[in-house]
């Protein structure tokens, strides 16, 4: 859990943290189906994640997933946006 972590932003090395909790995410179903273009943009202290709204809407279960992602960082203060295309 994010929020049990300890907030240092040099103890934590955020990008790989944010990369490997996403990779989690959309690798959940353990299928070969191919991933759309995934986007990721950092701002600052957080990160805009573009992906397709139509690919999402036929994973809910990953949809779900990347909401439940932003309200965990959200929790320690850090952005996580979702923008469709």
């Amino acid at each position: 859990k994010l929020n049990k972590l300890p907030i240092s932003p040099g103890y934590i090395d955020w990008h790989l943290l944010f990369c490997l909790r996403l990779a989690q995410v959309v690798s959940r179903k353990r299928e070969n189906a191919a991933l759309p273009l995934i986007k990721v943009q950092q701002n600052p202290k957080g990160f805009k994640l573009k992906v397709s709204k139509t690919w999402l809407e036929k994973n809910p279960f990953i949809q779900f997933g990347l909401n439940k992602e932003a309200s965990d960082w959200k929790k320690i203060e850090w952005k996580y946006e979702i923008e469709l295309y």
